[in-house]
This record gives structure tokens, sequence and C-alpha cells, in this order.
């Protein structure tokens, strides 16, 4: 409950600053600064610089057998500490935050790196020439040494005694931040997705509306159109973190896995409920290297087809574009569509660029008008034909929920995870197209990335929630995707 209110007032603060400074742009940087200087007094500020510390510290590791000490050239303003056992960077670490004032901040570097020294603890860390709130930032590259880590200073009575928070949107372990963010920063994140936040209620005049609760159901809004619907997944284009950070993944879709990944944890973290054990999970299935390879895929495919998520026809300068997915539809164009829009094709949409090979895959944005302009606003997602695997995969559970209850779902689940699909209901069409759209190892991978990071090992000890998210989609048909 703690860092609930935390959150709370931080962003109740910067909502009354904005709205009684109308004037003030909304900015990433500002929150950024904040979230850096969290539970320090403006005098510890202004005092922050501890690069005297740092360099005694350079000079007291210089000798180490097994901690190579040294600054990067990429990363001037920290000091890295680096095991001799890692034999390359490895970005998918457990990452935690220890934040303690200038006075104690030399002491509190021994006590943690002589003890992973000590203990042979794989660490890819580092420390910052400022004094804030994440001045101790330890990477470790799994999690058995993560806990280690994490106990050993909780049970450290020289550092609990003077310790500071680290800030509220981390998930706090005793005084120690845990997070993780891959390439991208999470702070940098956090701080984005307040911006958005704010900027949003601004544009509503509505910034005296802002609070905890209202922030979390905006990020799971976002997240759920962005990573779960797809229906808005350019949106992640405007995060000024992933534009920079491009060149570390080799896939746009990696990167966007990366950042849902983050956005993710946000949420957990958040929750007041959430502890160790459920982090470890998720850090576990985050870093799977099947799950990286299959959800980059995934995304980059969803973010190629993003313009497909467009409710109305592109402007006639943009109909040559034809948008490429996997569904053979042009082939019966002809004879599946009404005559002002066969014109429309014949006369604004030329396919003669698209490969020989791949003509008979295009859709077209007229054929995607018509089929908008067919189902209209009012029927639910479980009508509309698209082929976003996340929706398929609900909308067949919904069916089967709504037709034949609880006990068939579990059985649907249970099979549907083994790549048989026979016992989802086949009502409007949904087993057909789960066997259309859906790689039979989708529901199994789906099942143990998603389901798992929040704690659920079996699929039946998921359905409670399950049957909760299906009747939240099925009572508000009209906030649907519509392709």
């Amino acid at each position: 409950m703690e860092r609930t209110n935390e959150i709370n007032n931080f962003i109740k603060w910067f909502a009354k600053v904005y709205e009684q400074n109308p004037n003030v742009l909304i900015t990433s940087d500002s929150i950024y600064d904040a979230l850096k200087n969290y539970d320090f007094s403006q005098e510890e500020i202004n005092n922050k610089d501890a690069k005297d510390v740092v360099e005694r510290l350079e000079e007291y590791y210089s000798k180490s057998k097994r901690l190579n000490v040294y600054v990067d050239l990429r990363q001037t303003s920290f000091l890295q500490f680096r095991s001799y056992n890692v034999s390359e960077f490895d970005s998918n670490c457990v990452k935690l935050y220890v934040s303690v004032p200038k006075e104690k901040y030399e002491e509190t570097a021994k006590i943690i790196f002589d003890y992973i020294e000590k203990k042979k603890i794989k660490s890819l860390s580092k420390i910052s020439k400022n004094v804030r709130s994440d001045s101790i930032v330890l990477r470790l590259p799994n999690s058995k040494e993560a806990k280690q880590v994490i106990d050993f200073i909780n049970k450290n009575e020289k550092i609990t005694k003077f310790a500071r928070k680290t800030n509220p949107f981390l998930y706090r372990e005793g005084i120690v931040g845990v997070v993780f963010d891959r390439m991208l920063s999470y702070n940098s994140v956090v701080s984005e997705l307040v911006q958005k936040y704010l900027q949003n209620l601004k544009n509503q005049n509505s910034l005296n509306n802002a609070s905890y609760q209202d922030f979390k159901n905006y990020i799971k809004e976002f997240y759920q159109s962005c990573f779960r619907n797809c229906d808005k997944i350019g949106n992640v284009d405007s995060f000024s973190i992933l534009r920079r950070q491009h060149k570390s993944f080799d896939t746009k879709g990696e990167g966007i896995y990366n950042l849902e990944n983050v956005i993710r944890l946000i949420l957990n973290n958040i929750e007041d409920n959430y502890n160790l054990d459920s982090y470890f999970r998720y850090f576990d299935s985050v870093i799977d290297k099947d799950n990286i390879e299959s959800f980059s895929k995934y995304y980059s495919e969803m973010y190629n087809k993003k313009d497909l998520f467009n409710h109305n026809i592109l402007p006639k300068e943009r109909r040559n574009d034809a948008i490429i997915i996997e569904n053979p539809k042009y082939k019966n164009y002809i004879e599946n569509t009404k005559e002002d829009y066969k014109k429309i094709f014949a006369n604004d949409v030329n396919i003669n660029p698209l490969p020989k090979e791949r003509r008979n895959d295009a859709i077209m944005i007229s054929d995607l008008y018509v089929e908008n302009k067919s189902n209209e606003n009012n029927q639910s997602f479980s009508n509309q034909n698209n082929s976003n695997p996340y929706l398929i995969f609900y909308n067949a559970a919904l069916e089967t929920l709504k037709k034949y209850g609880v006990e068939q779902l579990k059985l649907a689940l249970n099979k549907a995870s083994e790549g048989k699909y026979e016992s989802f209901t086949n009502f409007n069409n949904s087993r057909n197209n789960l066997v259309k759209y859906v790689n039979p190892s989708f529901i199994g991978l789906y099942c143990r990335y998603y389901l798992n990071s929040v704690g659920i090992t079996e699929i039946n000890d998921l359905i409670p929630q399950f049957v909760d998210t299906l009747n939240k989609l099925e009572n508000n048909k009209t906030n649907s995707v519509r392709y």
C-alpha cells in the first residue's frame, strides 16, 4: 500500500504543477529527473557529485582478480564492475537498484562488491559518479545469484540502516529495487508513460483527475491495444528510448518485444501484491530464447501490417501500397465484392508492382473497408475476421465458454496447448479460424510466456482470471478491435 500511495502522490504532484502552469511543456525528462532524485533533498541534489568516491573505488578494485573495474567511453558518468568470468555482455540480466546517501556511498559499494567478488558472482554492474536514487545498479545474469545478492543486502544492517527508498514504480524487495529492461531503460519507459498519461489528461482538460488508479488503467489500455490486440502497435514509435536504441536490436519486432516486457513489468511492479517469486517467473519467461525469437517475429509481422488497423480507406496516393498478409483473398476479390468497390479496386489500386508469387496473398485497403462496413460497429469482436492470433484465440475461447461453459473451456485449452482444437466450438467460425490462422504451437507458447509470467503454471489455474477477461471482452463489444 505504501508504494501505491507514493505513486499516487507522485502523479498528482506533477498533474498539479502542469495544471497550474498550462504553458509549461509536459516532458519525460522532467519526470525522469524526479525519479532519478527520488527521496533526496534539494541540498543533496545540489551536492550530488561523487567523482572522488568513484575514483577511490576504482583504485580500490584495480588489483581485483575477479572484477574488471573501468570507465566505459560510452557511459563516462558510470564506473563499470564486470566479472572476469563473464565472457561477453549479456543484456538479459536481473537489474537491481540500491539507493544510499552520499556519505554512505563508498562504504555501501565496498560491502556489496566485496561480497560479489568473494562469492564469485557474475556481475555486469555499475555505479554513478553522481549520487542519485539509482546510484548503484547491479546486473546479474540469473535468478539464483540475484536472489543471493538481494538477501545479502537486506540482511546487512549497515546498509539497511541508512538506505533510501528507490522510486515507487520499481518493485521493492526490502530496500532493493528490482526491474528488467534488457536494452532499454526501465525508468525512461516509466517517464515516457507518465508523460503520455499526463499529456492525455491535459488534452482533455482533466489533469485534476490524475491518480494512481487512473494511471494504471491508462497503462493497461495502452498495453492491451499495443501488444495484445495490436491495433495500435504503431504507437511504439512514440517511445524515444526505443528509437534511440533501435540499432541494439536485430529486428523491429525484437525492440517491440523488449518494450512489451518492460511495460508489462511496470504494470506488475505497481501492484501491491507483486512478489519476488512472481518477478523471477516473469524474468525466466522473457529471457527464454524461444520466446524472444517467436514474439520478435510475431511483433515484426504485426508492425508491418499496422496500416491494416486503420478503420478508414487510405488516401488515394497510398492505395498502390498493397498491404501483404498471409491470407489468400485477392484471387476471390472480384467474385466476392460489391460493384462499387470493384471499381475502386480497378481504378485506384495497382497491383503490378507486387511480385507475381505474392499477388494472390494481397489484401487491398478497399477490401478491408468493405469488411468493416459489413461488420459495422455493433458486431462483437467474435464475429470479426482478422489474422491476429491473440484475438482469434480469445474469440474461440469466448464462444466456447458462452456455449458450453467453464469445464468445456478447460478441456479446450488443455487440448489446444497440445495443438488440438477439436474441443472448441465452431460457432461463428471460431474453430475454423484457429485452424486457419493460429499455429498449433501458439497457444502453448502463449500459456508458457504470458500466463506463467503472472504466476500461473497450470492451464486450469488460469480459468478464473481467463473467464473474467473473456466476460470483460464480451461486455465491451463496441470497444473491440475492428480491422
